[in-house]
């Protein structure tokens, strides 16, 4: 037997707000379908998402004025992460209304959820007795997931001073891969890590602006090079087999994703045969699929 719990105040029918798909773009470029599976943590994400609301009929379902203020905003959650953020809240007006939120893309990671809320700015002293009054109070919302693949977003990324750290090179090197773990069943947080030298002027200008023209060129080194690393793991580990399952967010599963990613249609077996005769050609390869999907 279900029953229902009352939230205390009136809703609106849900023909008051009709809403189309939300547009999203990772680092500038359109994702079609709901996966991006080429993202990195330092590519934003953003989100349009337009609502026709008819604001009279609902302020009457909700027991409300004409003098009460109803607003919308796009709120997102990173199942990765576990943080939470928002976009400007606007005031709704009867009609077209668009919702637009940027995403850091160095706090999402795995599944994003993506909601789109109608909510209770300011009410008045008109509204009825069951009416929400409660600044905030949710009247609709509609979720929206999308799937941030890539092996960018399945490995902790650190931004560290490595001359402090007395970390390799000190202030000379750019960046370094630190690989824990061998176990490929292990969680790839804790298996890999990414440090980024803070030290070195080229990192602190990417961190500081990941869209400029020389943040674009060092991201697409970045990870052409990771990628060549996590490859080089692939081929050296004996028990690690592309023709099985490993579950998601596993080194397993990021070793997998380097090859499905930029060496597609070539299996494993080709690969340990192919990479200690044609290094270079492997790895002129892999560069090749790597720069094209950072841009």
């Amino acid at each position: 037997m279900s029953s229902s719990v009352s939230i205390g105040y009136l809703l609106p029918d849900p023909s008051r707000i009709r809403t189309e798909l939300p547009v999203i773009q990772s680092g500038g470029r359109p994702v079609t379908g709901w996966a991006v599976p080429d993202w990195h943590y330092l590519t934003d994400v953003t989100v349009e998402w337009s609502l026709e609301v008819d604001i009279e009929g609902l302020s009457k379902d909700c027991s409300l004025s004409s003098l009460a203020k109803i607003g919308a905003l796009i709120a997102w959650r990173s199942g990765r992460t576990n943080l939470v953020g928002r976009g400007p809240i606007i005031v709704l007006a009867d009609g077209q209304n668009s919702l637009e939120a940027l995403l850091p893309g160095r706090e999402l990671g795995g599944i994003v959820t993506i909601q789109v809320r109608v909510v209770l700015l300011e009410t008045d002293d008109l509204a009825g007795d069951f009416a929400p009054r409660r600044p905030g109070s949710l009247l609709w919302h509609q979720d929206q997931r999308i799937t941030l693949e890539g092996t960018g977003g399945r490995f902790p990324t650190l931004a560290t001073d490595f001359s402090s750290a007395g970390l390799p090179a000190g202030e000379s090197a750019l960046w370094y891969l630190d690989i824990a773990d061998s176990d490929l069943g292990a969680s790839a947080s804790q298996a890999l890590r990414l440090h980024l030298n803070t030290a070195h002027a080229s990192i602190r200008g990417l961190l500081d602006d990941p869209a400029a023209a020389m943040s674009a060129a060092m991201l697409r080194f970045l990870r052409y090079d990771t990628s060549r690393q996590l490859l080089q793991i692939a081929l050296g580990h004996e028990e690690f087999d592309d023709r099985a399952h490993y579950d998601q967010g596993t080194l397993g599963d990021v070793l997998m994703a380097v090859i499905m990613l930029y060496l597609p249609g070539r299996s494993l077996s080709q690969l340990r045969a192919e990479y200690p005769l044609s290094r270079a050609e492997v790895d002129a390869e892999l560069l090749a699929a790597a720069w094209r999907d950072a841009t």
